[in-house]
């Protein structure tokens, strides 16, 4: 039996109290746990209704649940957006609507994870605003360097989407600074499986855009063996800019995207053997991966490879296609372990001049696996006119493939290095292929500047045999 409830309308009418009643009364088929239980939730929903708006059905079914898959928030605030994050939550999942407008923004609403976030959002939850520069978010004060004005929690493996809304940070005196006078990300997703966050515009973020990341050790238990939890999603055709960096003072990150996996450190070594397993794919899950284990030698101060095939499962990938970067340290930036795919972009006027527009960093430490594991960068376009410290593409440390890419008055178009002082010779450049890129007044094509590496062992500059891209647009970015 079904109920519809309208805007200014109460959910509890004369006709349907009287069934509810009735209903009530047959004790033989509602137990009184299951009756509090959806008297609790009509609560709920009823409180909700104040700060959001149902504009779908509210079934109250025979086993005496409330469902309300997709509701209006009342504003764009972040108290508005999370009273209907939590009804929908409480439904079971669904989606919010955040309407059109110019909504101040409260980042220091509350803290989850030991960060001061506006809103938190569980998997199963999507946000869908009206589109960028329709639903404007603006933060009206600042949280700290590790601050988010969504924080989107994918622990439970259900997939979160975020599409059609514009968010700006707030940088004190225009500058940010290492006290934390800003608000350091405009999505925080963390522990994401299948995410998409799509069609949504960053301005103003000094530690990143968007930061995709997960815990960073195995914790997940499954079949009686604890694994990693995942980073695996696409971010499309969102913007990201940061104006402020013209402006004089220090900056601390201010990059567009920034990816991790969970490998770090001696406890946690994760770290992809053969790049030949995931060059091209996407399904992880279905077709699984395991990273190498590796045993550290105090003695030779390096890792011996024990097996392989021998760790825990490897959970991170993250395809990023159709964005624009302007004015970032990094457009994309990795760590951890973490494999990506950069393809369909367009960079330019990276700020401060000289760092590189897509990056894989290196590990850090000599006994850690910081570094990201590797990239696919193709189909991209950067263009860094007028500036001759320009930097366009630089593998510090792991490989891929990087082709068919546009690299437009850059002082170096491609790099490769290492971390510092780093002799984790493990995560240095290896099986990296580079062919068929356009470079336009670009000084140094390919650079190795601490000659490190050798063509043909480390490094080809021709194209990889038996490689194909995964099929473009991604499949998750083709959804409405």
């Amino acid at each position: 039996m079904q109920y519809t409830h309208t805007i200014g309308e109460t959910i509890r009418t004369t006709k349907c109290q009287e069934k509810f009643k009735k209903r009530v009364s047959m004790k033989n088929k509602i137990p009184q746990t299951r009756f509090i239980a959806l008297l609790v939730l009509i609560l709920i929903v009823a409180v909700y209704i104040g700060n959001a708006q149902l504009i779908s059905k509210i079934t109250i079914p025979n086993i005496g649940q409330i469902s309300s898959k997709e509701i209006l928030a009342k504003s764009g605030s972040a108290e508005d957006i999370q009273a209907a994050v939590d009804a929908v939550a409480m439904a079971g999942g669904g989606t919010v609507y955040i309407p059109e407008g110019n909504f101040a923004f409260n980042v220091s609403r509350t803290k989850y994870n030991g960060r001061n976030v506006g809103v938190i959002i569980p998997g199963g939850v999507s946000l869908l605003g009206a589109g960028k520069d329709k639903t404007n978010i603006a933060s009206i004060t600042y949280a700290g360097e590790g601050s988010a004005m969504f924080y989107c929690d994918g622990s439970n493996e259900r997939p979160i989407r975020i599409s059609g809304i514009t968010f700006k940070g707030y940088v004190y005196g225009d500058k940010d600074s290492d006290t934390g006078t800003y608000v350091g990300y405009g999505i925080y997703m963390y522990n994401g499986k299948k995410f998409r966050i799509d069609h949504c515009r960053f301005i103003d973020f000094p530690s990143a855009g968007i930061k995709a990341t997960c815990y960073t050790s195995p914790s997940k238990l499954e079949n009686g063996e604890y694994q990693y939890y995942w980073n695996w999603g696409v971010i499309d055709h969102c913007d990201f800019d940061n104006p402020y960096k013209l402006n004089s003072g220090s900056w601390s990150w201010g990059y567009g995207v920034d990816v991790h996996g969970g490998g770090g450190g001696t406890t946690s070594q994760a770290w992809l053997y053969n790049l030949s397993d995931i060059l091209g794919k996407w399904d992880i899950e279905t077709n699984p991966l395991r990273c190498a284990s590796y045993q550290w030698n105090s003695a030779t101060q390096s890792y011996n490879l024990v097996n392989p095939y021998g760790g825990k499962y490897f959970r991170w990938l993250v395809y990023i296609e159709d964005c624009n970067f302007r004015r970032c340290r990094h457009g994309i930036a990795s760590n951890g372990g973490v494999f990506y795919v950069a393809r369909h972009n367009y960079f330019e006027d990276n700020y401060p001049i000289g760092w590189p527009n897509v990056d894989v960093h290196g590990a850090q430490g000599n006994e850690g696996f910081f570094g990201g594991r590797g990239a696919e960068v193709y189909e991209n376009i950067i263009n860094e006119t007028k500036k001759a410290d320009g930097w366009g593409i630089d593998f510090r440390g792991g490989g891929g493939v990087v082709f068919n890419n546009m690299v437009i008055s850059c002082k170096y178009g491609v790099s490769m290095r290492y971390e510092g002082e780093n002799t984790n010779t493990v995560c240095w450049v290896n099986d990296l292929w580079i062919w068929n890129n356009t470079f336009i007044d670009v000084i140094t094509q390919i650079v190795d500047p601490y000659s490190l590496y050798d063509e043909e062992v480390q490094y080809f500059l021709r194209q990889r045999p038996n490689y194909a891209p995964y099929p473009y647009p991604h499949p998750l970015a083709m959804s409405p």
